[in-house]
């Protein structure tokens, strides 16, 4: 019987019923983890929206537990490992759901069946049921409980998944993801409990990204009724391992996506943030590439284009910039040449300059810039990277995020660093700054940003704990306890989201 002949819960059934033994487990496992996760933020919403629910205690923590271990389980070699703390999980969701049903929608409206809370309350459960006939019926009841009108097409695609596929397969449809934003506001401003790790975690399962199972089946073996029994302020400082390295895998992301021909390392004595150029060329070289841009600057000083109403006066500002301020990093010389091409080239498109056909002076500048171009794009793989590597589109929504970053990152950076996130903040924020220098603020904050951060997690060793530590060092070390917070955490998902 082929998938797509899975319409109904009868064809279902009959799909199931052929398949052999263990595969058939192995399908409904899949249908009821992907199922729950994908619906876990409208059961989420319960615990964030109904105050009788708030005032009975009741959180979120061991739905999102139990979604977790379903999925771990299915996910690992040795889930056996984690079969007590399945139970256990289990155990104190099916109370929850148990205690709440009076108070909930989901049992009120119908909205999405009579037993959303038990689905998922039983989903670590079925990943231990070791026969077809005892595993079906849970999927038959996520389908009934969680999948309204019947979208057999989700269904269809959870029978065809693999290890690490979405569980949203296209962009995550409005209701949804509206409710998935309103339980991060909530989580996010919830003076009780740090949600990070689970805000951290649902996206990576969203998105098909690795969520590390071995990792987080290493904690979640660990824990049990009692622990799950006392809440989310208890058990998610459990999973900070977990999610330092989510971060560090993020930023390791980031830097590989924004070759900067710069570094930052971390002096501990000083708990200062240090930047350190590695662009560096053959004096010879950088001599040669400084004098054809003084060239070039040259050819305006007395040319009739001088003389009558000089259009060229702020990319020959970015050049002087160039030939001081950057005089020793190539890599940004490359940038502001760069920068000044393409505004040239906007400048004679529009009609604001003449063209090299038009002035010879105009036409001798733009061969002299591209000269100088090629020949840094030639002096090193990395300048040729950082060339090379894309610029996205700044968010407008985020700037102001942005540059709040970078300048709370700055506080804990030496001289030259300080100078450069505060520099690029500026430059974002200037909503009539050229597209071209806004890009390139985007890219050196994020790689920056990202690199500052490794740059601490390398120097505490303690990858795995890098969260705590952080918070542990904070007041001795100042801002970089920034590090450690919400805030960081949402500059990382926008940098991530830019550089994907």
């Amino acid at each position: 019987m082929d998938i797509a002949q899975v319409q109904d819960e009868e064809s279902l059934k009959r799909y199931l019923d052929a398949l052999p033994e263990d595969d058939a487990v192995e399908a409904v496992k899949r249908i009821l983890s992907r199922t729950s996760a994908r619906y876990l933020p409208m059961i989420a919403i319960e615990f964030a929206e109904n105050q009788h629910l708030r005032a009975s205690g009741a959180t979120a923590v061991p739905f999102f537990g139990a979604v977790a271990t379903s999925l771990v389980a299915n996910d690992i070699k040795n889930k056996r490992t984690l079969e007590s703390s399945a139970y256990a999980v289990a155990s104190v969701a099916t109370a929850v759901a148990e205690q709440t049903a009076t108070y909930s929608s989901f049992f009120q409206s119908g909205r999405y069946g009579n037993s959303g809370f038990f689905v998922a309350a039983y989903a670590p459960m079925a990943c231990f049921t070791s026969t077809a006939k005892q595993a079906i019926p849970y999927a038959i009841n996520a389908l009934n409980s969680l999948v309204p009108n019947r979208k057999w097409s989700e269904v269809n695609t959870d029978l065809l998944a693999k290890s690490g596929d979405p569980v949203w397969y296209a962009k995550m449809s409005g209701e949804y993801r509206k409710s998935w934003e309103h339980v991060q506001d909530v989580f996010e401003n919830d003076p009780s409990a740090d949600w990070s790790f689970w805000i951290a975690w649902y996206e990576r399962v969203l998105s098909g990204r690795d969520f590390l199972a071995a990792d987080m089946a290493e904690v979640l073996s660990t824990l049990g009724k009692d622990d799950w029994d006392k809440g989310p302020a208890h058990i998610n400082p459990m999973f900070d391992g977990v999610l330092g390295l989510y971060r560090a895998q993020d930023a390791d992301q980031i830097i590989a996506a924004t070759p900067l021909g710069e570094d930052v390392t971390y002096d501990e004595e000083n708990a200062v943030l240090v930047l350190r150029a590695t662009d560096t060329i053959e004096q010879d070289y950088l001599v040669d590439v400084l004098g054809q841009i003084s060239s070039a600057c040259r050819l305006f000083e007395s040319s009739d284009v001088a003389r009558n109403s000089f259009p060229l006066t702020t990319e020959l500002r970015i050049l002087d910039e160039a030939q001081t301020i950057h005089r020793d990093r190539p890599v940004l010389i490359l940038k502001d040449v760069s920068r000044v091409l393409t505004r040239l080239a906007k400048k004679i498109a529009i009609g604001d300059c003449p063209s090299a056909d038009q002035d010879a002076e105009i036409g001798d500048f733009q061969e002299i810039l591209e000269n100088v171009q090629l020949d840094l794009i030639g002096l090193s793989p990395e300048i040729r990277a950082y060339y090379q590597a894309t610029r996205p589109a700044v968010p407008e929504g985020d700037v102001s995020l942005i540059a709040e970053g970078a300048r709370a990152i700055a506080q804990s950076g030496d001289e030259a660093l300080a100078e450069a996130l505060t520099t690029e903040a500026a430059i974002i924020e200037d909503t009539e700054e050229d597209e071209v220098a806004r890009r390139n603020a985007l890219y050196r904050i994020a790689g920056l940003t990202a690199r500052c951060y490794r740059a601490v997690r390398v120097t505490l060793k303690e990858t795995a704990s890098v969260v705590k530590d952080f918070a542990v060092i904070g007041g001795a070390y100042g801002a970089v306890v920034y590090f450690s917070g919400p805030a960081f955490r949402t500059l990382l998902e926008i940098f991530f989201r830019s550089f994907p």
